[in-house]
């Protein structure tokens, strides 16, 4: 986050954090929400965003709300205007269509689907300006057609805002949704935390302002509630997964009684997002509803913290790290040995272990670089005060003395025939065949343009159980993935977009076993862990000094 104040958005942003409103319900006359589709919590913290900044100063925020599982799309869409979570609203996946429901709404209104914030808005205040503008045309499907005085999708972020400001002008509506989706887009084409991606949410910046000016221009500014969301994170190429990164959201209150740079000290969920637009147009949340509004963000709210929420801070950076947006948390080196950095807020103490415990002030405690001559499961957590705390950051470095004996031989496919399903490579050729140290994918596809054609792995090989016992084996990956053992399937992501994670067990002798894996991706979001755990061997990247090209 870059602390800046633009002076042109000066006086629209002082404005929005003005008008404190004790004596009313309503705490203000107009609700804003804008959904950047994609935004990360990295994405506000690293890209020059100076209108966000200055939202956050005039307001309040958080950078650890929590989105929904699976951190794709339309879940969390639903969630943010229903107030429910996936089993409540039924929005499971990116597939969901209301004639093709897999499981019913526990409330459903004329339209079948669980109401909306719209519905809600509709039903409190008949008479209220409602509308919804959103450049991802999927959005519309969520919510009700009856009940906007204005349901839109102009197709692309420049007519999407052009229409939300001639809607807000002409209208002064009390309340607008706003979607953007050019930041996912991003994401998906580029790469989450590249320099593509900042890029992309610095123009939403610019779009924000864009939107707050015009409030300004309605003179709706004072009165006028603006919240800004997402419906997920990213990792890689893709999300839907269950890392941090994927279901870490940012949400911002700025408006009529917010506090002024307040960082929420409170849980908040992907489904309060709604309850916060009722609790400003103070219209009454619905006891179905499982969001509830930030009270604590208000000057009239509650004044303590939440019992139990603890204060976090950044989790500390493991180095080196893998630099490619596709690959997974880790590193791989092939020298003798590899010197381990950490990177901390300042101020704050960092602790690690090395065997995949959980690193405690009781661990040791780091105090400089340090060399690793072998594989290991890095783990450190960042700690400064009494109350404040990061969540653990691990990383599962792999170390390979010696190339030789080791690795995997790979065929690599090509096609531009193939389904979302995973195709039966026993009937394709394949363009190319060489050794890899590990199972990855991105010093392996050779596409030049993302989406360009089809592609297929497979990689052949051995993996050595140094014990006797259960080995439990994970697959994420973004198409698919299967994992075969001894010729035992393992784990089996057959299809599907968006980065999913199976896992599967197998009891193993010690000694070498016959290992197959093979992976497909047909849209170039690629993306490819495969982690294993096992007796004394803690959960990591299955590392290279265990694969190996033949049996003996």
């Amino acid at each position: 986050m870059k602390k800046i104040i633009l002076p042109v958005l000066g006086l629209c942003l002082a404005m929005l954090a003005s008008c404190t409103r004790q004596a009313s319900t309503r705490r203000a006359d107009h609700v804003v929400l804008i959904g950047i589709d994609g935004l990360s919590v990295a994405g506000v913290r690293n890209a020059e965003t100076p209108v966000l900044d200055s939202l956050m100063n005039a307001g309040a925020y958080t950078l650890r709300a929590r989105a929904v599982l699976p951190t794709v799309s339309s879940p969390n869409w639903a969630s943010m205007v229903t107030g429910v979570d996936v089993a409540q609203h039924g929005v499971m996946d990116n597939d969901w269509e209301r004639a093709e429901m897999r499981i019913a709404p526990v409330s459903a209104g004329e339209e079948g689907m669980f109401p909306s914030v719209f519905y809600e808005i509709r039903r409190a205040l008949p008479n209220a300006k409602i509308g919804a503008i959103y450049d991802w045309g999927g959005f519309g499907r969520l919510i009700e057609d009856s009940i906007p005085d204005l349901k839109i999708s102009p197709k692309g972020v420049e007519k999407t805002v052009a229409e939300a400001i001639r809607f807000i002008k002409a209208e002064r509506p009390d309340f607008t949704f706003i979607q953007l989706d050019h930041v996912d887009h991003a994401g998906h084409s580029k790469g989450h935390e590249t320099e593509a991606y900042y890029q992309a949410v610095e123009e939403a910046d610019r779009f924000v302002a864009r939107i707050l000016k015009a409030l300004a221009e309605a003179k709706m500014a004072q009165s006028t509630t603006v919240i800004i969301t997402s419906d997920h994170g990213g990792i890689g190429y893709g999300h839907g997964g269950f890392t941090e990164k994927e279901i870490n959201i940012p949400v911002i209150l700025a408006g009529p009684g917010v506090k002024k740079g307040y960082r929420i000290a409170a849980p908040v969920y992907q489904f309060d997002a709604a309850a916060n637009v009722l609790f400003a147009l103070g219209v009454e949340r619905p006891e179905s509803w499982l969001g509830k509004p930030t009270a604590i963000a208000y000057v009239d709210g509650p004044s303590v913290k939440t019992a139990g929420f603890m204060d976090r801070i950044p989790a500390p950076e493991i180095l080196p790290a893998d630099s490619a947006a596709f690959s997974g948390y880790g590193f791989l080196s092939e020298n003798d040995s590899v010197t381990v950095r950490f990177k901390a807020q300042k101020g704050a103490k960092v602790y690690y272990t090395l065997d995949g415990s959980l690193p405690t002030q009781s661990s040791k405690l780091y105090t400089g670089p340090f060399v690793l001559d072998s594989t290991a499961v890095v783990k450190a957590k960042a700690f400064a005060g009494f109350s404040q705390q990061s969540n653990v950051a691990t990383s599962s470095i792999r170390v390979v003395k010696n190339r030789e004996g080791h690795g995997l031989r790979y065929a690599y496919y090509e096609s531009n025939a193939w389904t979302d399903t995973f195709p039966d490579l026993a009937k394709e050729k394949p363009v190319a065949k060489g050794q890899s140290l590990e199972l990855r994918v991105g010093n392996i596809d050779r596409r030049t343009q993302k989406g360009e054609k089809q592609m297929a792995l497979t990689f052949d090989g051995y993996f050595l159980a140094k014990q006797k016992g259960k080995y439990k084996f994970a697959t994420r990956s973004d198409q698919g993935a299967k994992l075969w053992i001894d010729g035992k399937l393992v784990t089996g992501n057959k299809d599907g977009n968006g980065i999913r994670e199976e896992r599967g067990d197998i009891k193993l002798d010690s000694g070498r076993h016959r290992l197959r894996l093979a992976y497909f991706d047909t849209v170039g979001n690629r993306w490819l862990d495969v982690m294993v755990k096992g007796p004394n061997l803690p959960e990591q990247v299955v590392p290279a000094d265990l694969l190996f090209l033949e049996a003996e």
